[in-house]
């Protein structure tokens, strides 16, 4: 009988420090779900513009959360003026709206925002839009033919440009009077 009473204090103290690694497991896995599932989606914001100038409305939203906007100034008409009410709206539904208003696109990258210009779709396009801007597209490659990808393509004389994508290709929207 003592024998069963060794054995089984000693598991007794194995067992015991096996449930508290599976606890203290549990509780981490529970904080990593917790804090990773404040995503995108997730985070709720209250902001009013009231014909407010594109560079306030970006700067507003930047304070708002935890994100950092990235853009080129030629994108926007900045004498455009955005409005919009939100109350504990989620952030997308901010940002597609802000998108909308200036016509731009985002995408998100970790905590930045790319926004780029919106191409307008063939047969939508304003006929001075269809003049100043030609649509350019082309594949990148090196001596032997191959793909080059991560290439930046830029227009001569200009800041405007690109990079090729993983098959090397790209696509740039530029002046009609570019060379």
């Amino acid at each position: 009988m003592k024998k069963k009473q060794d054995l089984l204090s000693r598991n007794r103290g194995r067992w015991l420090l096996r449930f508290l690694k599976m606890k203290l497991t549990a509780i981490l896995t529970f904080l990593v779900f917790v804090s990773f599932g404040n995503g995108f989606s997730q985070v709720k914001m209250s902001v009013r513009f009231a014909n407010t100038d594109i560079r306030t409305a970006i700067a507003t939203m930047e304070e708002k959360s935890d994100y950092i906007f990235l853009y080129k100034d030629e994108i926007f008409d900045f004498s455009k003026r955005v409005t919009a009410d939100f109350r504990d709206a989620g952030f997308d539904e901010v940002l597609q709206s802000f998108c909308d208003q200036t016509n731009v696109n985002y995408e998100v990258r970790e905590r930045q925002i790319i926004l780029t210009e919106r191409l307008v779709s063939p047969g939508l396009e304003d006929s001075n839009v269809q003049q100043d801007r030609r649509q350019v597209t082309g594949t990148v490659r090196d001596s032997r033919g191959q793909p080059l990808p991560g290439v930046t393509v830029l227009v001569k004389g200009t800041t405007t440009g690109t990079v090729s994508n993983m098959d090397g290709t790209f696509q740039l929207m530029i002046p009609a009077n570019a060379e």
